[in-house]
Protein backbone atom coordinates (compact mmCIF):
# COMPACT_ATOMS: atom_id res chain seq x y z
CA UNK A 1 0.00 0.00 0.00
CA UNK A 2 1.28 3.43 -0.91
CA UNK A 3 0.32 6.33 1.35
CA UNK A 4 0.20 9.81 -0.06
CA UNK A 5 2.16 12.21 2.09
CA UNK A 6 -0.21 14.47 3.97
CA UNK A 7 0.50 17.63 5.91
CA UNK A 8 3.98 18.30 4.53
CA UNK A 9 5.74 21.65 4.75
CA UNK A 10 4.03 23.84 7.32
CA UNK A 11 0.61 22.37 6.89
CA UNK A 12 -0.69 21.76 10.41
CA UNK A 13 -3.10 19.30 11.85
CA UNK A 14 -6.01 21.66 11.16
CA UNK A 15 -5.61 20.84 7.47
CA UNK A 16 -5.21 17.20 8.40
CA UNK A 17 -8.64 17.39 10.02
CA UNK A 18 -10.06 18.58 6.70
CA UNK A 19 -8.34 15.65 5.00
CA UNK A 20 -9.93 13.36 7.57
CA UNK A 21 -13.37 14.68 6.72
CA UNK A 22 -12.75 13.98 3.04
CA UNK A 23 -11.46 10.50 3.75
CA UNK A 24 -14.45 9.72 5.93
CA UNK A 25 -16.92 11.05 3.40
CA UNK A 26 -15.39 8.96 0.64
CA UNK A 27 -15.41 5.88 2.81
CA UNK A 28 -12.45 4.38 4.57
CA UNK A 29 -10.70 1.20 3.54
CA UNK A 30 -12.73 -1.93 2.91
CA UNK A 31 -12.97 -4.79 5.37
CA UNK A 32 -10.20 -6.56 3.48
CA UNK A 33 -7.87 -3.59 3.96
CA UNK A 34 -8.31 -3.03 7.69
CA UNK A 35 -6.51 -5.04 10.35
CA UNK A 36 -8.64 -7.84 11.74
CA UNK A 37 -7.88 -10.04 14.70
CA UNK A 38 -10.31 -12.55 16.16
CA UNK A 39 -7.78 -13.66 18.76
CA UNK A 40 -5.66 -16.77 19.09
CA UNK A 41 -3.15 -17.41 16.36
CA UNK A 42 -5.22 -16.19 13.46
CA UNK A 43 -3.13 -14.19 11.02
CA UNK A 44 -3.84 -10.47 10.99
CA UNK A 45 -2.91 -7.68 8.60
CA UNK A 46 -1.58 -4.50 10.19
CA UNK A 47 -0.95 -1.27 8.31
CA UNK A 48 1.88 0.81 9.73
CA UNK A 49 3.45 4.07 8.53
CA UNK A 50 7.10 4.82 9.21
CA UNK A 51 9.42 7.80 8.88
CA UNK A 52 12.62 6.73 7.12
CA UNK A 53 15.46 7.09 9.62
CA UNK A 54 18.23 5.02 11.17
CA UNK A 55 16.62 5.88 14.50
CA UNK A 56 13.95 3.28 13.79
CA UNK A 57 16.36 0.36 13.45
CA UNK A 58 14.22 -1.83 15.76
CA UNK A 59 11.44 -1.83 13.15
CA UNK A 60 13.78 -2.79 10.31
CA UNK A 61 15.39 -5.54 12.37
CA UNK A 62 11.99 -6.93 13.40
CA UNK A 63 10.89 -6.96 9.76
CA UNK A 64 14.06 -8.53 8.40
CA UNK A 65 14.31 -11.20 11.10
CA UNK A 66 10.71 -12.26 10.73
CA UNK A 67 9.48 -11.23 14.17
CA UNK A 68 6.16 -9.98 12.82
CA UNK A 69 5.66 -13.20 10.86
CA UNK A 70 6.36 -15.21 14.02
CA UNK A 71 3.58 -13.24 15.69
CA UNK A 72 1.32 -14.15 12.75
CA UNK A 73 1.22 -10.51 11.65
CA UNK A 74 1.23 -9.55 7.99
CA UNK A 75 2.79 -6.09 8.29
CA UNK A 76 2.19 -3.59 5.49
CA UNK A 77 4.61 -0.68 5.88
CA UNK A 78 4.31 2.65 4.10
CA UNK A 79 6.51 5.72 4.32
CA UNK A 80 5.51 9.18 5.53
CA UNK A 81 7.70 12.27 5.87
CA UNK A 82 6.71 12.93 9.46
CA UNK A 83 4.56 11.26 12.10
CA UNK A 84 1.83 13.90 11.98
CA UNK A 85 1.21 13.05 8.31
CA UNK A 86 -0.19 9.72 9.49
CA UNK A 87 -2.80 11.07 11.92
CA UNK A 88 -5.73 11.50 9.48
CA UNK A 89 -5.13 7.97 8.19
CA UNK A 90 -4.99 6.57 11.72
CA UNK A 91 -8.21 8.35 12.62
CA UNK A 92 -10.01 7.16 9.48
CA UNK A 93 -8.93 3.53 9.90
CA UNK A 94 -6.66 3.47 6.85
CA UNK A 95 -3.70 2.98 9.17
CA UNK A 96 -3.43 1.04 12.41
CA UNK A 97 -0.10 2.30 13.72
CA UNK A 98 2.71 4.72 12.95
CA UNK A 99 6.32 5.27 14.00
CA UNK A 100 8.02 8.66 13.96
CA UNK A 101 9.11 11.66 15.97
CA UNK A 102 6.64 13.05 18.51
CA UNK A 103 5.72 16.69 17.95
CA UNK A 104 3.23 19.42 18.78
CA UNK A 105 1.15 18.17 15.84
CA UNK A 106 0.32 15.00 17.77
CA UNK A 107 -1.05 16.92 20.73
CA UNK A 108 -2.99 19.31 18.53
CA UNK A 109 -4.60 16.26 16.91
CA UNK A 110 -5.49 14.74 20.30
CA UNK A 111 -6.97 18.05 21.44
CA UNK A 112 -9.15 18.10 18.31
CA UNK A 113 -10.53 14.64 19.01
CA UNK A 114 -8.09 12.26 17.32
CA UNK A 115 -7.94 9.26 19.67
CA UNK A 116 -4.25 8.31 19.52
CA UNK A 117 -2.10 6.44 22.02
CA UNK A 118 1.67 6.39 22.35
CA UNK A 119 2.49 2.79 23.26
CA UNK A 120 6.29 2.72 22.98
CA UNK A 121 9.30 5.03 23.01
CA UNK A 122 11.91 3.98 20.48
CA UNK A 123 15.19 5.36 21.85
CA UNK A 124 16.96 7.96 23.99
CA UNK A 125 19.57 10.55 23.05
CA UNK A 126 23.04 9.86 24.51
CA UNK A 127 23.83 13.53 25.16
CA UNK A 128 27.22 13.32 23.42
CA UNK A 129 28.79 14.62 20.19
CA UNK A 130 28.60 13.65 17.45
CA UNK A 131 24.89 13.43 18.12
CA UNK A 132 22.55 10.99 16.32
CA UNK A 133 20.25 13.95 15.71
CA UNK A 134 22.36 16.99 14.94
CA UNK A 135 22.00 20.63 14.05
CA UNK A 136 24.18 20.84 10.94
CA UNK A 137 25.17 24.23 9.49
CA UNK A 138 26.45 24.73 5.94
CA UNK A 139 30.23 24.54 6.06
CA UNK A 140 30.59 27.62 3.86
CA UNK A 141 28.81 29.72 6.49
CA UNK A 142 31.16 28.44 9.19
CA UNK A 143 34.28 28.94 7.07
CA UNK A 144 33.29 32.50 6.13
CA UNK A 145 32.63 33.43 9.75
CA UNK A 146 29.02 34.33 9.02
CA UNK A 147 27.85 31.84 11.63
CA UNK A 148 29.86 31.74 14.84
CA UNK A 149 27.11 31.13 17.37
CA UNK A 150 23.53 29.92 17.49
CA UNK A 151 22.32 33.52 17.57
CA UNK A 152 23.88 34.02 14.12
CA UNK A 153 21.18 31.68 12.81
CA UNK A 154 18.52 34.31 13.54
CA UNK A 155 16.35 34.78 10.46
CA UNK A 156 18.06 31.98 8.54
CA UNK A 157 16.40 28.98 6.90
CA UNK A 158 16.68 25.80 8.95
CA UNK A 159 15.28 22.51 7.66
CA UNK A 160 13.38 20.28 10.07
CA UNK A 161 11.27 17.20 9.49
CA UNK A 162 7.63 18.26 9.72
CA UNK A 163 8.48 21.95 10.04
CA UNK A 164 8.23 23.92 13.27
CA UNK A 165 5.30 21.82 14.51
CA UNK A 166 6.91 18.49 13.56
CA UNK A 167 9.37 16.22 15.33
CA UNK A 168 12.33 18.02 13.77
CA UNK A 169 10.92 21.32 14.99
CA UNK A 170 10.79 20.04 18.54
CA UNK A 171 14.41 18.92 18.30
CA UNK A 172 15.37 22.37 17.02
CA UNK A 173 13.44 23.99 19.86
CA UNK A 174 15.52 22.05 22.39
CA UNK A 175 18.78 22.90 20.61
CA UNK A 176 18.04 26.63 20.44
CA UNK A 177 17.45 26.72 24.19
CA UNK A 178 21.24 26.68 24.57
CA UNK A 179 21.32 30.28 23.36
CA UNK A 180 18.01 31.13 25.04
CA UNK A 181 16.53 31.50 21.57
CA UNK A 182 12.95 30.85 20.55
CA UNK A 183 12.26 28.81 17.44
CA UNK A 184 10.25 31.82 16.24
CA UNK A 185 13.57 33.63 15.61
CA UNK A 186 14.48 31.33 12.70
CA UNK A 187 12.77 30.43 9.43
CA UNK A 188 11.88 26.74 9.72
CA UNK A 189 11.54 24.85 6.43
CA UNK A 190 9.79 21.46 6.34
CA UNK A 191 11.98 18.81 4.70
CA UNK A 192 12.28 15.05 5.02
CA UNK A 193 15.63 13.81 6.36
CA UNK A 194 16.75 12.22 3.06
CA UNK A 195 16.24 15.55 1.24
CA UNK A 196 18.38 17.69 3.54
CA UNK A 197 21.80 16.90 2.07
CA UNK A 198 20.93 18.27 -1.37
CA UNK A 199 19.15 21.30 0.10
CA UNK A 200 22.23 22.20 2.14
CA UNK A 201 24.50 21.55 -0.82
CA UNK A 202 22.48 23.85 -3.10
CA UNK A 203 22.20 26.57 -0.46
CA UNK A 204 18.41 26.29 -0.34
CA UNK A 205 18.71 26.11 3.46
CA UNK A 206 21.41 27.35 5.82
CA UNK A 207 21.16 24.60 8.41
CA UNK A 208 19.21 21.45 9.17
CA UNK A 209 18.17 19.32 12.12
CA UNK A 210 18.86 15.89 10.70
CA UNK A 211 19.07 12.33 12.01
CA UNK A 212 21.85 9.82 11.43
CA UNK A 213 22.92 8.34 9.09
CA UNK A 214 21.88 11.31 6.93
CA UNK A 215 23.70 13.74 9.25
CA UNK A 216 26.83 11.58 9.03
CA UNK A 217 26.74 11.66 5.23
CA UNK A 218 26.39 15.47 5.24
CA UNK A 219 29.44 15.90 7.48
CA UNK A 220 31.52 13.26 5.64
CA UNK A 221 30.90 14.96 2.30
CA UNK A 222 32.07 18.29 3.71
CA UNK A 223 28.71 19.96 3.15
CA UNK A 224 27.90 20.74 6.76
CA UNK A 225 29.35 20.97 10.26
CA UNK A 226 27.64 19.81 13.45
CA UNK A 227 26.92 22.92 15.47
CA UNK A 228 26.00 23.68 19.07
CA UNK A 229 25.45 21.22 21.87
CA UNK A 230 23.81 17.82 21.32
CA UNK A 231 20.31 16.91 22.42
CA UNK A 232 20.44 16.32 26.19
CA UNK A 233 21.00 12.85 27.58
CA UNK A 234 17.74 10.95 27.97
CA UNK A 235 15.80 13.11 25.53
CA UNK A 236 13.09 11.04 23.84
CA UNK A 237 13.41 10.17 20.19
CA UNK A 238 10.52 8.64 18.32
CA UNK A 239 7.43 6.71 19.32
CA UNK A 240 5.05 3.96 18.27
CA UNK A 241 1.50 5.31 18.08
CA UNK A 242 -1.71 3.26 17.80
CA UNK A 243 -5.18 4.28 16.73
CA UNK A 244 -7.73 3.75 19.48
CA UNK A 245 -9.54 1.06 17.48
CA UNK A 246 -6.39 -0.92 16.74
CA UNK A 247 -5.33 -0.72 20.40
CA UNK A 248 -8.43 -2.77 21.26
CA UNK A 249 -7.41 -5.73 19.08
CA UNK A 250 -5.16 -8.66 20.06
CA UNK A 251 -2.96 -7.75 17.09
CA UNK A 252 -1.83 -4.64 18.95
CA UNK A 253 0.05 -6.73 21.52
CA UNK A 254 1.65 -8.83 18.79
CA UNK A 255 2.98 -5.75 16.99
CA UNK A 256 4.35 -4.37 20.25
CA UNK A 257 6.10 -7.67 21.06
CA UNK A 258 7.65 -7.96 17.58
CA UNK A 259 9.03 -4.43 17.84
CA UNK A 260 10.22 -5.07 21.39
CA UNK A 261 12.29 -8.00 20.09
CA UNK A 262 13.78 -5.68 17.48
CA UNK A 263 14.54 -3.12 20.19
CA UNK A 264 16.22 -5.77 22.32
CA UNK A 265 18.36 -6.97 19.40
CA UNK A 266 19.52 -3.46 18.52
CA UNK A 267 20.34 -2.73 22.15
CA UNK A 268 22.18 -6.02 22.66
CA UNK A 269 24.11 -6.21 19.38
CA UNK A 270 24.64 -2.47 18.98
CA UNK A 271 23.33 -0.20 16.19
CA UNK A 272 26.81 -0.06 14.59
CA UNK A 273 27.38 -3.81 14.59
CA UNK A 274 27.68 -5.60 11.25
CA UNK A 275 24.51 -7.55 11.97
CA UNK A 276 22.35 -4.46 12.58
CA UNK A 277 24.01 -1.97 10.22
CA UNK A 278 23.69 -4.34 7.25
CA UNK A 279 19.92 -4.42 7.78
CA UNK A 280 19.43 -0.67 8.31
CA UNK A 281 21.52 0.10 5.21
CA UNK A 282 19.20 -1.81 2.85
CA UNK A 283 17.47 0.28 0.19
CA UNK A 284 14.04 -0.77 1.44
CA UNK A 285 14.85 0.69 4.85
CA UNK A 286 17.28 3.65 5.07
CA UNK A 287 19.25 3.13 1.86
CA UNK A 288 22.71 4.29 2.94
CA UNK A 289 26.17 2.79 2.61
CA UNK A 290 26.92 0.30 5.40
CA UNK A 291 30.13 2.17 6.24
CA UNK A 292 28.12 5.36 6.83
CA UNK A 293 25.68 3.48 9.08
CA UNK A 294 28.51 1.92 11.09
CA UNK A 295 30.28 5.25 11.58
CA UNK A 296 27.12 7.11 12.62
CA UNK A 297 26.49 8.12 16.25
CA UNK A 298 23.81 6.09 17.95
CA UNK A 299 20.82 6.46 20.20
CA UNK A 300 20.46 4.24 23.26
CA UNK A 301 18.13 1.25 22.90
CA UNK A 302 16.84 -1.18 25.52
CA UNK A 303 13.53 -2.52 26.78
CA UNK A 304 13.34 -0.07 29.70
CA UNK A 305 13.68 2.85 27.29
CA UNK A 306 11.08 1.21 25.03
CA UNK A 307 8.32 1.78 27.59
CA UNK A 308 6.00 4.62 26.51
CA UNK A 309 6.18 6.62 29.74
CA UNK A 310 9.99 6.92 29.54
CA UNK A 311 9.99 10.32 27.82
CA UNK A 312 6.49 11.53 28.65
CA UNK A 313 7.66 14.37 30.90
CA UNK A 314 9.74 15.76 28.02
CA UNK A 315 6.64 15.84 25.85
CA UNK A 316 4.62 17.75 28.45
CA UNK A 317 7.42 20.30 28.82
CA UNK A 318 7.71 20.76 25.05
CA UNK A 319 3.96 21.19 24.75
CA UNK A 320 4.25 24.10 27.17
CA UNK A 321 6.99 25.70 25.10
CA UNK A 322 5.09 25.16 21.84
CA UNK A 323 2.00 26.80 23.34
CA UNK A 324 4.13 29.78 24.37
CA UNK A 325 5.65 30.07 20.88
CA UNK A 326 2.25 29.79 19.20
CA UNK A 327 2.86 26.54 17.33
CA UNK A 328 0.52 24.53 19.54
CA UNK A 329 -2.86 26.20 19.80
CA UNK A 330 -4.37 24.48 22.82
CA UNK A 331 -5.22 25.95 26.20
CA UNK A 332 -3.08 23.62 28.30
CA UNK A 333 -0.72 20.66 27.74
CA UNK A 334 -2.34 17.27 27.15
CA UNK A 335 -1.72 15.27 30.36
CA UNK A 336 0.33 12.08 30.23
CA UNK A 337 -2.59 9.76 30.95
CA UNK A 338 -4.36 10.99 27.80
CA UNK A 339 -1.59 10.09 25.36
CA UNK A 340 0.39 7.25 26.99
CA UNK A 341 -0.86 3.64 27.13
CA UNK A 342 1.34 1.25 29.13
CA UNK A 343 -0.85 -1.86 28.78
CA UNK A 344 1.22 -3.42 26.02
CA UNK A 345 4.53 -2.85 27.79
CA UNK A 346 3.07 -4.30 30.99
CA UNK A 347 1.75 -7.41 29.21
CA UNK A 348 4.71 -8.01 26.89
CA UNK A 349 6.30 -11.45 26.80
CA UNK A 350 9.63 -9.94 25.68
CA UNK A 351 12.02 -9.58 28.61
Amino acid sequence: MRIQRIGRSRVGVLIAVVCLAVLTACGSSSDDDTAKDSGGNQKVTVKLANVRSGLFAPLYVAQERGYFAKQNVNLEVSEVSTLQDAFPLLASGQLDAAIGGVSSGMFSAIDQGFDLKMVASIASAPGTKPSPTALVVRKSLIDSGEVKSLKDLTGRKIAAAGGASGGGGWNLMVMLRQAKMSITKVNVVALANPDMLNSLKSGAVDAAVVTAPFSTAIVKEGIGVEFGDPLPRGYGAGALVYSADFAKTPGAQRVYDALAKGEKDVGTEGPSSDSIASIVAMDKYVGQDVAVIKSSPNYAYDLKLFRPETHAKWFVELQQESIKDGYLKIKAPIPIDRFVDTRFADASSVK
